[in-house]
């Protein structure tokens, strides 16, 4: 399906839905749904959502779902999550999720969550980094650049001014 102009309502497509400005609704499709606008509603593909500006709503995505600007929401892929603004909500990802914006919610992935802005919630994975953390890292190596008040959970954890001490036991 091909729309040149903005989607409402209820949208399936055997391969792809591309949408060349917003979509507000259900949008299911076996492989890709494109949106170039926003969108509010839920994303449904085999492979992969692709939203070209703000979203609201749930995405879920056989390998990946990215959005270019904020997001609020639930996401949930196969590979991962990628999100180059703001994210209120969660991000579940069979490999890793990455914000480039301020992060609110919670990150639950195999691999790595990765957040280049402020953080407050919840990073559980094998590897976490906040630019910013307010909240829990739990997972094998935890990194917080700056630190509002964190918990990390880990084998090593490293804020860059919380508490540092060396420690030696048998």
């Amino acid at each position: 399906n091909v729309n040149n102009g903005n989607v409402s309502g209820f949208q399936v497509g055997g391969i792809a839905n591309v949408t060349t400005g917003s979509a507000n609704g259900t949008i299911i499709s076996g492989i890709a749904n494109v949106v170039t606008d926003s969108t509010k509603g839920i994303l449904i593909a085999g492979i992969s959502n692709v939203v070209g500006d703000s979203s609201e709503g749930f995405h879920i995505a056989g390998i990946s779902n990215t959005v270019n600007g904020t997001f609020d929401g639930g996401q949930i892929a196969g590979i991962g999550n990628l999100n180059n603004g703001a994210v209120n909500g969660f991000q579940i990802g069979g490999i890793s999720n990455v914000t480039n914006g301020d992060f609110n919610g919670f990150q639950l992935s195999g691999i790595a969550n990765i957040s280049h802005g402020k953080t407050s919630g919840a990073q559980v994975g094998f590897i976490n980094y906040a630019k910013r953390m307010n909240g829990l890292q739990l997972g094998f190596l935890n990194v917080a650049g700056e630190s509002e008040n964190v918990i990390p959970i880990g084998f090593l954890s490293i804020v860059k001014n919380g508490y540092h001490a060396l420690e030696i036991s048998a």
